[in-house]
């Protein structure tokens, strides 16, 4: 996951796309009136708190919550598609100093989460920290291709998509039927690694290496770039999401019932397995519902609400920062989980706040050294 600013103004407008409102039921006709980086916004973030909240079982008890570790790969998934959206409406309307954006928009957050890992792990669980050269590896996010770990823990995900921004150039000269089978590959080579996790145990794509991952899982990302298209092509590419979150959790379920066939259990696999296939249908749903009747249908001056555009523009840091905070709390003895998630918001947003006010100084002082070169005579 990265960050894509809430309503940046190098993206495609909704009146970029071919109206479909056939595809809105009528009472779901209201997330057409938000605009559609707002509506991004706040779905990013309940990803992102998914999967927050997912590590946070690693420090204290998630009673009411542990839920939530059924659907965090497909939050993952979610991520994924929103920030193939986001990447192709953006360099379709702005191509030119793309990966520049990227760098600025990308680098600043993940270099602190480098620096609060850092400090976690040596000086909290005072742990060897891995040296230098591994360090610069994950620095240049060739994480996952060099290693099978990431320094930072979610940015596994975070190295895959820049790998993808690094192919977005040539992904957007590609013909939409070739976009598909890239699609159709990946998926495919996905369906056969989860039989090889389940066979073979083979390694969750955190702990994958050698770029395994850009084959097995950009099929989310690519997905969600195609619904950046204009014109008819948007609908073929919003069939097929639906088409791949739908065969994605049939495929799991079908999965979880040869097991626990082979094992001659299938009685619990009604009553074990088949809620967490349900929350995993139902979270992915509602990620296509965003988009198939808000997103790619918002009216051209849809208006959104800026705290919700805020929550997107937390839910980057939220997502790196949130398991060295987890550390550093529960070293301090902290045992409540209201704590732990106030603590790595408040992280989150801190972060942001001290990357903004940054950012405002560097536009001062670049404009400052300009004004007084202009000013020099010969200048």
């Amino acid at each position: 996951m990265s960050f894509t600013p809430s309503n940046p103004n190098d993206t495609a407008t909704p009146s970029d796309h071919p109206s479909g409102n056939d595809l809105a039921p009528a009472r779901l006709t209201w997330l057409t009136e938000l605009d559609p980086w707002a509506l991004l916004a706040a779905v990013r973030f309940v990803l992102a708190g998914v999967v927050a909240v997912n590590h946070l079982g690693d420090y204290v008890p998630l009673g009411a919550l542990a839920w939530v570790q059924a659907v965090t790969f497909e939050a993952i998934l979610g991520f994924l598609l929103i920030s193939g959206y986001a990447i192709g409406a953006s360099y379709r309307r702005s191509p030119d100093g793309f990966i520049g954006r990227r760098v600025r928009r990308i680098y600043p957050v993940y270099l602190l989460s480098m620096a609060l890992t850092w400090y976690a792990t040596a000086w909290v669980l005072k742990q060897p920290v891995p040296g230098f050269g591994e360090l610069l590896i994950n620095l240049l996010l060739l994480n996952q291709v060099f290693t099978t770990t990431s320094f930072v823990g979610p940015a596994w995900s975070l190295a895959l998509e820049c790998w993808l921004y690094l192919l977005t150039p040539w992904l957007a000269r590609a013909e939409g039927r070739r976009l598909r089978d890239l699609v159709i590959v990946s998926f495919v080579a996905y369906l056969a690694y989860t039989v090889m996790r389940s066979m073979l145990d083979w390694p969750y794509y955190s702990g994958l290496g050698y770029g395994g991952n850009l084959l097995v899982l950009s099929f989310a990302w690519v997905a969600g770039f195609r619904l950046a298209q204009p014109g008819p092509a948007l609908l073929v590419a919003l069939a097929d999401v639906r088409l791949l979150f739908a065969a994605h959790v049939m495929w799991g379920a079908a999965l979880q019932l040869a097991w626990r066939i082979k094992h001659d259990a299938v009685s619990l696999f009604f009553s074990d397995d088949l809620v967490p296939a349900a929350l995993k249908a139902l979270l992915l749903f509602l990620v296509y519902t965003v988009f198939a009747c808000g997103v790619l249908q918002a009216r051209p001056k849809a208006g959104g609400a800026r705290w919700l555009n805020r929550l997107g523009d937390v839910s980057y840091p939220l997502f790196l920062m949130h398991i060295p905070v987890f550390i550093v709390l529960a070293q301090a003895g902290w045992k409540s989980r209201t704590m732990y998630v106030l603590g790595a918001l408040a992280t989150a947003c801190l972060s942001l706040a001290l990357l903004y006010a940054a950012h405002a100084v560097w536009v001062r002082l670049t404009r400052t050294m300009s004004g007084q070169l202009r000013r020099r005579p010969g200048a």
